[in-house]
């Protein structure tokens, strides 16, 4: 007969040690708080201390591997523009963004300096579907998916903090 505590008992231990790990630049990285943050010359370190999120990337990263930079941005003069994955796996670097309220700080950091960026709104909208932003380079956007309707999306908008400097 099977013994249900023991089965509780092995199922605990499993849970405690699991967590969900990424690899990020031939770095081993934990699901959702303690993501690499060693940075090189060209790495980009988003930090939203609200939700406990630090992570680095580049240019060159890709959507499958952690945050990416939209094409957009990389034209002078526009927004930053940053898409990552939310809902389920262990490259959903995004999954807390909904938590946010306006107000909240994003920082960013590049070897050329901190940026800090307030949040104005959480935008919801269709896939697809266009919408209009602010295109200058006093915003940020935070682009993922809406984890509990697979046909949204979710914006975070941020606008540049007051005191700070391009």
């Amino acid at each position: 007969m099977l013994d249900l505590r023991k089965c509780s008992l092995i199922i605990l231990f499993y849970l405690s040690f699991y967590q969900p790990k990424a690899i990020y630049n031939n770095h081993l990285v934990k699901y959702n708080y303690s993501y690499n943050t060693s940075s090189k010359l060209n790495d980009i370190v988003l930090t939203i201390d609200k939700i406990n999120l630090r992570v680095a990337f580049n240019d060159n990263s890709k959507l499958k591997d952690g945050p990416e930079i939209h094409n957009v941005s990389k034209i002078k003069g526009n927004p930053l523009i940053i898409m990552g994955h939310s809902g389920f796996g262990s490259n959903v670097y995004f999954n807390d963004l909904d938590s946010l309220e306006k107000k909240d700080l994003i920082t960013i950091s590049k070897n050329s300096g901190v940026i800090s960026y307030e949040v104005i709104d959480l935008l919801y909208f269709d896939k697809g579907s266009k919408i209009k932003l602010p295109m200058d380079n006093s915003y940020i956007y935070l682009v993922t998916c809406d984890k509990y309707n697979l046909n949204k999306q979710l914006i975070i908008s941020a606008k540049m903090a007051k005191n700070a400097k391009i």
